[in-house]
C-alpha cells in the first residue's frame, strides 16, 4: 500500500495543476463586469441620446456581453486546461468545441442576451 506522500495530483479528489482556476480568469472577469457596468451607466445616463441610435445599441451590446462574460468568469473561472485547449487552436470554433458544456451554454446565452439588448435599444429608442 502507498502512503500519503506517494499520491499524485488528482487522486482522491485533489485537483491537479491543470484543473485549478487560471490565475487571470477571475481578474479578467472582474474587469469585464466593471467595464460592462460602466458602459451600462453611460447608456442609461442619457449621454448617448445625442448620438445616433446605432451607437447606443453598440454600447448596449458591448455592455451586455461584457457583463455576462464577466459574471461567468467570476462564477465559473476557466481552468488551466481550458485555457491551454482554447489557445492551442488557431480556429475559434475548434476551441469552442473543446469547452465544457456549461461554458458553451453560457457563451450562447451571453450572445443571445446581447442581441436581445441591441433589439430592445433599437425598438424602444431608449
Amino acid at each position: 500500500m502507498s502512503n500519503e506522500e506517494d499520491l499524485e495530483p488528482g487522486e482522491y479528489g485533489e485537483p491537479g495543476p491543470d484543473d485549478l482556476p487560471h490565475k487571470k480568469s477571475r481578474l479578467i472577469g472582474g474587469l469585464l463586469v466593471f467595464l460592462g457596468v460602466l458602459m451600462a451607466v453611460v447608456v442609461f445616463s442619457g449621454e448617448l441620446d445625442k448620438e445616433a441610435g446605432k451607437m447606443k445599441a453598440l454600447v448596449g451590446f458591448l455592455a451586455s456581453g461584457g457583463l455576462w462574460l464577466g459574471i461567468g468568469l467570476l462564477l465559473f473561472p476557466w481552468t488551466n486546461r481550458m485555457v491551454k485547449g482554447f489557445t492551442a487552436e488557431n480556429n475559434a470554433m475548434i476551441g469552442f468545441q473543446k469547452l465544457p458544456v456549461l461554458w458553451k451554454a453560457w457563451l450562447v446565452l451571453a450572445m443571445l442576451l446581447s442581441v436581445v439588448t441591441v433589439v430592445a435599444v433599437i425598438v424602444t429608442g431608449k
